[in-house]
């Protein structure tokens, strides 16, 4: 069964044929595949659909349908987040996310908004003081960078 998944190619004419064919194989009485519409029937479908590349009109479609419909509501917001807790990222990912923020410019309302929110009573360490033990391994950190500039000065 495998097989025929992989066997399946995803052209942009046949994909939809390709599609049914696989379900109509699915749906067959056969003991092996009573899974239809079940998790595995969905999880195969899934498989098969992942690496297929959409053209850009199609993207362009799917996005303006979006916007058409308006916002995502709260409660799929809410699904999508906890559908992506504790998913890591690649190494790509982060670069492109790192690289999109390196070069950003905060306009001075973003700027009061952020200060607003870590002054006083919602700072983290609000009424919190360093030990004796974090002290000294801040003032180890400045020392070594002043020697660092020093050392770069001559």
């Amino acid at each position: 069964m495998l097989n025929f998944l992989l066997n399946l190619s995803f052209k942009k004419k046949n994909f939809l044929g390709q599609i049914s064919k696989m379900c109509n194989f699915f749906s067959e009485n056969s003991p092996e595949n009573r899974y239809y519409r079940t998790f595995q029937h969905r999880a195969k479908l899934s498989f098969c659909l992942k690496n297929r590349k959409l053209d850009k009109k199609h993207k362009d479609s799917i996005n303006f349908s979006m916007l058409k419909r308006g916002s995502v509501s709260v409660l799929t917001r809410q699904k999508i987040s906890l559908a992506n807790k504790g998913r890591k990222k690649t190494e790509k990912v982060c670069q492109k996310i790192k690289s999109s923020l390196k070069n950003r410019r905060l306009t001075k309302h973003h700027k009061k908004k952020i200060k607003e929110k870590l002054t006083g009573k919602n700072n983290p360490m609000f009424g919190k003081k360093h030990s004796k033990n974090t002290k000294r391994k801040i003032s180890n950190k400045l020392i070594q960078k002043k020697d660092k500039i020093e050392r770069k000065g001559n």
